[in-house]
């Protein structure tokens, strides 16, 4: 007990003084004090915050201030001044409109100011506002709060995004520290309205504690009206203080309105009178916007003096460029000015009256009355001539009347009496330049510039002085400051692009042409100076770009020209190496000549063509596909597709291309053999023949103009066709017309031999046949061709031998089987069953079910009869019996097989069904000698004479 005492006693010791910690901290709150903080709290967010968002969004803030206001919200020693609690408080970031308001970013509020400064748009005027304000009871969780409700409205944007700002929800904590007497309020945190929050919401509610009712009712109905002025006292003092902060609004509202109308004076009085409205130190927002009116003030002043000066500077530069009706212009807004100015006046009349006597003489310069405007200047000068003017203007019509001499002495004469002339030093450096006298042009042009240091186009002439000097360091300098004073004309950045090119500094002057196209980009000059960098660059596409641009913005024909002739250059070393059979080379220039031009036709021809030599059908297709799109009437380049649709078995295309060349051109007989040799290999026969005809029949006339092969080409596909639809006599004339023009011509006689032998004439078709083989001894396809003719003709040891040669030659295996059962068959028709069999039972020809079938298995059947094996003959034939064809004869090679086993019944059974079959006659058993074979005497048995005397009927 003791124990368990020694442990519990401590313990319950200091939970007794952890108690009585939070009773010392509780605060006692009363109904006074609720209101006295939610009367701050709103001011707080009302007032305090809004005006420090907005402050901070204000266009000209300086960094240092920003800093300042940041730090004193911050970290103020003064808590009452402080708007925040600390640097740890927590900003549901607002600023990314594009975020869903239920995924929020949690960031410190010094991080939350500054992205306000960096990424909220600056405005001069106020352009973040809260509404619909709503304060929640007294609250206490580790310390003592309320809760502000507002709508926020940004009307500025995130200049990091597109997305517009919604009016958001908001709420702001806003911590309450009774400070002696007093209540003092910083904001401890802000975020986006949570579902099911509001300022009505009893969650963490102080329960107020009211002092003790007194006892007596004297005494009590005293405290009820001292309880009922007080609440009316607070009334109107919520009252005084709205109307207050409607008037301090009031006049904020007119000083931004009087600073966006530049009324300095009246932006300065309202936000004055805001400030001694101000109803706490934390509304900095007045003091922020006279600081910057008076900014403006100052500055706005400072600049209308700059612009007065401006004006004198530029009518002084007006004058001495005697361009008096724009000087009067900037003395005119001076006087605006200063309207009483004597010296201002004076000025502005004796200008006038130079103004006025110049715009009669310019008139009459301008209506080319040169003569009578020489003899004014003559006759004024006579009056006064101390005036620069005059010599100026008479020189000027010397030089339209040629007079070079005289207007040389007249400008400088101008320029002795004021050598700040600027119009006569510029007259002057032009007739230098037209006299071919640039150094001095150039001279002048220097003097201009030491008075007009700013003119760019003085710049820009000088420069072009210089090139024709060989100056070129100091002309690109020249250019360069052209450019720097007038960075928007794109003819400075063509010049010294072209002074660039011409010192090879490609990439440089490619940079200028490409910021003159930017400027002007219908120009065609810079286009055609850029392509041709990237042409020497060996950037072809892009030069490729860049001369279409030339052509379609109208350049000069001599452009248009050289940009042709640099895509010409590679074209035709393509076509030279074409015609040198150097075909890779020939695609390498011409897809050069393409990517500079890709319209042309003639290059994508070449190109198709090259692409065709080397076997790149595909490719050679698409350029001469191209090449007619462009030029459709090319009979040459339908040609060549077509040859390489050939090439690729595309025939009835092929076909369809000679067709169109030969439209083109009807004596385009190549074309038409084409077309033949394509239809020949569609099979269309009959197609075929008539241009192979019409090739025919122009041999006379043409033969000098195509080789002796040509016409052999074209005979030889005539036969073929005529061959292919059975005109076989007219096949063996065009075959013989094709060997006359080539006696060498293996393949000629191999199809006149075919021929020969459609038409019967086996011994003429075997000697043709032999003559394609000693001019093509290792043919196995003609060796197979005799061979077959002979067996035909009944040469059987002749053929024999014949496809022993076709099996020996065939080493590609594709005649072996088919001359194996050719052969067998001719050994068995030799009567050499043995040697047949040999050749019939080879398991190579018994397993190709392509080549052996009924003719095969009945050939086998038979050698084994005639070998006397009728048991190994009988499967064999049995195979025979259900096709029409052989059954007749299998049938009767089975009744042999059952005499030779002595079996004379069953025997004269199959006799019986062979000759049912109708496809075997009574003649044809008597002629046969496999009966022989089987029973000599048979023949003469009753029952078979009887069978053959029952069929004879």
């Amino acid at each position: 007990m003791n124990r368990l005492l020694h442990t519990i006693l401590p313990l319950l010791l200091l939970i007794g003084l952890l108690i009585l910690c939070l009773d010392a901290s509780a605060q006692t709150i009363s109904s006074r004090d609720s209101e006295e903080i939610k009367l701050l709290a709103r001011r707080k967010v009302e007032k305090s915050l809004v005006d420090l968002l907005n402050v901070l969004t204000l266009e000209d803030l300086e960094e240092s201030q920003r800093k300042a206001i940041v730090a004193k919200s911050l970290t103020d020693t003064e808590k009452s001044r402080r708007l925040f609690y600390s640097t740890d408080v927590i900003v549901e970031d607002d600023l990314q409109p594009e975020r869903p308001i239920d995924q929020p970013t949690d960031v410190k509020i010094e991080k939350y100011l500054a992205n306000l400064d960096l990424f909220y748009t600056k405005s001069p005027e106020r352009t973040i506002t809260f509404s619909d304000m709503k304060v929640s009871n007294v609250k206490e969780r580790v310390y003592t709060y309320v809760k502000v409700y507002y709508t926020e409205t940004f009307k500025g944007k995130n200049t990091q995004s597109t997305a517009a700002f919604r009016p958001m929800p908001r709420v702001a904590e806003v911590r309450a520290e009774r400070v002696g007497k007093k209540w003092t309020l910083m904001i401890a945190q802000i975020g986006f309205l949570a579902p099911g929050d509001s300022a009505t919401s009893p969650l963490n509610d102080v329960k107020l504690v009211e002092p003790e009712a007194p006892v007596d009712s004297t005494a009590m109905q005293a405290r009820l009206e001292q309880e009922s002025l007080q609440a009316a006292e607070r009334e109107r003092e919520r009252e005084r203080e709205r109307l207050a902060q409607k008037v301090y609004e009031s006049y904020l509202t007119k000083g931004d309105q009087a600073l966006a109308a530049k009324d300095f004076q009246g932006a300065l009085q309202n936000f004055q009178e805001a400030e001694k409205r101000k109803t706490s130190d934390d509304d900095i927002l007045p003091a922020t916007k006279i600081e910057q009116v008076k900014r403006l003030k100052n500055a706005s002043q400072i600049a209308e003096r700059e612009l007065l000066r401006d004006y004198r500077d530029k009518a002084d530069l007006a004058s001495k460029k005697r361009q008096y009706a724009e000087a009067l212009s900037y003395y005119h807004k001076i006087l605006a000015k200063y309207p009483d100015s004597t010296a201002l006046i004076t000025v502005v009349k004796e200008l006038t009256q130079k103004s006025n006597r110049k715009t009669e003489y310019d008139e009459q310069f301008a209506a080319g009355q040169y003569e009578p405007l020489v003899d004014a200047y003559d006759k004024v000068i006579k009056r006064d001539n101390t005036n620069s003017d005059w010599y100026l203007g008479r020189g000027r019509c010397y030089v339209k009347l040629n007079k070079d001499d005289r207007a040389l002495r007249d400008f400088t004469k101008s320029l002795e009496l004021d050598y700040a002339n600027l119009a006569t030093l510029l007259a002057r450096a032009e007739l230098y330049r037209k006299q071919g006298n640039l150094p001095k042009a150039i001279a002048d042009y220097s003097a201009y510039l030491i008075i007009d240091p700013k003119n760019d186009n003085v710049y820009a002439q000088r420069a072009q002085l210089r090139v024709g000097t060989n100056n070129l360091s100091s002309a690109d300098d020249d250019f360069t400051q052209a450019i720097a004073l007038n960075g928007q004309q794109p003819t400075y950045y063509t010049d010294r692009g072209l002074l660039r090119y011409r010192n090879l500094k490609y990439d440089e002057a490619i940079a200028d042409f490409s910021k003159a196209i930017s400027l002007a980009p219908t120009v065609p000059e810079p286009y055609f100076w850029r392509g041709l960098m990237y042409a020497i660059q060996k950037q072809y596409s892009l030069t490729g770009a860049d001369f279409a641009n030339t052509v379609k913005y109208k350049a000069p024909d001599k452009l248009i020209a050289r940009a042709d002739s640099v895509m010409y250059h590679h074209y035709e070393s393509g076509q030279q190496a074409n015609t040198a059979r150097n075909y890779a080379e020939a695609v390498v220039h011409l897809t050069d000549a393409l990517s500079i031009r890709s319209t042309s036709p003639k290059a994508l021809y070449e190109r198709g063509f090259a692409q065709y030599k080397q076997g790149n059908y595909k490719e050679a297709i698409d350029d001469l596909t191209a090449s007619l799109a462009l030029a459709p009437n090319e009979s040459p380049t339908y040609d060549c597709r077509a040859d390489a649709y050939m090439a690729t078995e595309n025939y009835d295309l092929a076909a369809s291309d000679y067709r169109k060349s030969t439209a083109i051109t009807p004596t385009n007989y190549a074309a038409m053999l084409g077309e033949g040799t394509a239809l020949l290999a569609l099979k269309k026969y009959t197609a075929a023949i008539p241009p192979l005809v019409s090739v025919k029949s122009a041999q006379k006339k043409t033969e000098k103009n195509f080789t002796p092969a040509f016409f052999r080409d074209v005979f030889y596909r005539l036969g073929q066709c005529e061959y292919a639809t059975n005109q076989y006599e007219k096949a063996i004339d065009d075959y013989t017309a094709a060997l006359k023009l080539d006696e060498t011509f293996a393949d000629g006689f191999y199809a006149r031999g075919t021929a020969y032998e459609a038409y019967g004439k086996l011994d003429r078709a075997i000697d043709d046949y032999q003559r394609a083989i000693d001019r093509t001894p290792n043919s196995a396809e003609r060796h197979y061709a005799k061979a077959y003719a002979l067996e035909k003709k009944g040469d059987y040891a002749l053929a024999v031998t014949a496809y022993g040669e076709v099996i020996r030659l065939d080493s590609t295996r594709q005649l072996y089987t088919g001359a194996l059962l050719r052969r067998g068959t001719t050994y068995l028709l030799a009567g050499q069953a043995n040697e047949a069999l040999s050749d019939l039972e080879q398991p190579t020809l018994q397993a190709d079910t392509t080549m052996c079938g009924y003719d095969c298995w009945l050939n086998t059947g038979l050698a084994h009869l005639y070998t006397g094996k009728p048991d190994a003959g009988l499967p064999y034939l049995a195979k025979c019996l259900s096709n029409s064809t052989y059954a007749g004869r299998a049938a009767y090679a089975t009744a042999c097989a059952s005499l030779q086993k002595d079996n004379e019944s069953e025997a004269l059974v199959w006799f019986d069904k062979a000759l049912q079959d109708k496809s075997l006659t009574i003649a044809d058993i008597k002629r046969d000698r496999l009966i022989d074979v089987a029973r000599k005497d048979y023949r003469r048995s009753k029952a078979f004479k009887q069978l053959i005397d029952k069929y004879k009927k």
